[in-house]
């Protein structure tokens, strides 16, 4: 595809502002084209002959020929050879011809990509692009993205580059500002249009420390809400059927975080561990040292539960999952085990995995990770005393790579299997949960008083000290809960408002 175009720049001059030189490219216009309106973005076509060849489609490459002035008609560039030699400026060692020219914003300054539009091939095509647009723009590309309003005036370029910014990420619009030359002033009008749109932005405006700290706290955000989409979550085997208030809207769940859910059914679990035998050696390499002081019952179901890990993980690579949750109970039934080490493991490994079906568990534990970085516990309240603030929390599972230490016992309710006994790391904490279909969300910082060990418990218990309890007895999002380290309340409820 070859097209030829000629192109016209605003001239640089000692304008101190963008508003300066708004005001002079529209005066400039006024004089010499006054018949002349702006596209979209605001370049200025002053002539267009079509051409005769096909139209341009999505192409990602185009040849082009151009020629570069400023307003006095003085040539800056060209690649015709004819040009540069009319202007004096022809050099033997340089290549005269058409170019290769990347449709794509963060390769291309605005302008050229907006002067192509409609263009045939064979088309010539004369315009006057702004300043501001002989640009490229890598807006969209990054973990967070601003947009630095330097001086007042500036409102309306902004406004009709607002659907490339809209086209280009889904974030809300971040106005970076300063104190002086009517930055603030500009932002406020923007952000008041903004508003107006029903879309959503912020003003970045304070000491530059504030300002440090807020854009390291929007970062962390961005990137986890971008990491979110496309994620796969595999729900093996259907929920259990005791989580009669954790059902969730698949679709939902997709328009709101781009996660894709999948059911794997549990025959499919069954059929993928028949093709792993039990092996004894494996299985003591993979639980290591913690497996010798075990109890011969313990001992003797590490194979199998070895073998339940292999399988989930043949799992998570068939259908290359992020996560997932198993309907852990059933297997007690079909091969006399559990599969609280498969998960634990998983968790280690960066796979959230969690417990009995429970997908709103584990959309917290993926959203837990996803802003920090780290696994979390996937607990259910089981004592609580609403006058300390103390409250226990237990379950036979734990990820491997959160606790400081663990022992292998028992699963609790069936006295077979492999548990685990976890010893978590006392301090902050920030217990967490979202609603399956995201209407609301718990979190809530507190501490980690102590790890405790009784024996008519689910073998991991920890007691966390919070300001309140009254959510858990009066208004819970289902039983399982996420235990997170640190406090994290701010970050979450930012990407869950």
């Amino acid at each position: 595809l070859a097209a030829g175009l000629a192109a016209g720049c605003a001239k640089e001059g000692k304008t101190a502002t963008n508003e300066d030189a708004k005001r002079f490219m529209d005066a400039w216009i006024s004089v010499h084209h006054p018949e002349v309106r702006p596209t979209g973005l605001g370049i200025y076509v002053i002539d267009d002959q079509p051409g005769e060849g096909s139209a341009l489609g999505d192409e990602e490459y185009v040849f082009i020929e151009r020629t570069v002035t400023d307003l006095d008609g003085a040539v800056t560039a060209t690649t015709s050879e004819t040009m540069a030699v009319q202007v004096g400026s022809f050099d033997a060692a340089n290549y005269y011809g058409p170019i290769v020219l990347r449709r794509d914003k963060a390769y291309t300054e605005t302008g050229y990509l907006e002067m192509l539009r409609g263009m045939r091939v064979g088309g010539t095509r004369t315009a006057v692009i702004p300043g501001w647009l002989n640009v490229t723009a890598d807006y969209g590309t990054a973990d967070l993205d601003l947009i630095y309003v330097r001086t007042g005036g500036t409102e309306g370029v902004f406004k009709p580059l607002l659907p490339q910014i809209l086209a280009a990420t889904d974030q809300p619009v971040y106005l970076l500002t300063s104190g002086k030359s009517n930055s603030l002033a500009a932002s406020m009008e923007i952000l008041s249009y903004l508003r107006q749109q029903g879309i959503k932005g912020e003003i970045l405006h304070g000491t530059p420390q504030y300002i440090a700290g807020r854009i390291r706290t929007l970062e962390q955000i961005e990137r986890a809400r971008k990491s979110l989409k496309g994620l796969r979550l595999g729900v093996v085997g259907k929920p259990s059927d005791w989580l009669i208030a954790s059902g969730v809207d698949y679709g939902k769940v997709r328009e709101k975080t781009g996660i894709e859910i999948l059911d794997i059914p549990m025959e499919e679990l069954m059929a993928t561990l028949d093709q792993y035998p039990e092996d004894p050696t494996a299985a003591r390499i993979a639980c290591g040292t913690p497996l010798l002081d075990a109890a011969q019952k313990v001992k003797d179901a590490a194979p199998g539960a070895h073998r339940i890990y292999l399988a989930l993980r043949d799992l998570v690579g068939k259908y290359r999952l992020s996560g997932l949750t198993l309907r852990c109970f059933d297997l007690l039934g079909t091969v006399r085990n559990t599969g609280c080490l498969g998960l634990a493991k998983l968790n280690a490994e960066g796979i959230v995995a969690t417990c009995e079906g429970d997908i709103p568990a584990m959309l917290s534990m993926v959203i837990g990770r996803a802003l920090t970085g780290v696994s979390g516990f996937q607990a259910n309240p089981s004592r609580i005393d609403p006058e300390s603030g103390e409250v226990l929390f237990a379950h036979c599972t734990v990820p491997l790579d959160m606790v400081t230490r663990y022992v292998f016992d028992t699963h609790f309710e069936s006295g077979i299997g492999m548990g685990i006994r976890g010893h978590l790391q006392e301090g902050p904490v920030t217990v967490f949960k979202v609603a399956g279909d995201f209407s609301r969300h718990f979190a809530e910082e507190g501490t980690l008083l102590r790890n405790q060990s009784q024996p008519d418990l689910c073998r991991t218990q920890v007691v966390l000290r919070l300001p309140e309890t009254d959510y858990f007895l009066k208004n819970p999002i289902g039983n399982h809960h996420i235990i997170l380290p640190g406090h994290v309340k701010a970050l979450l409820d930012a990407l869950l408002p």
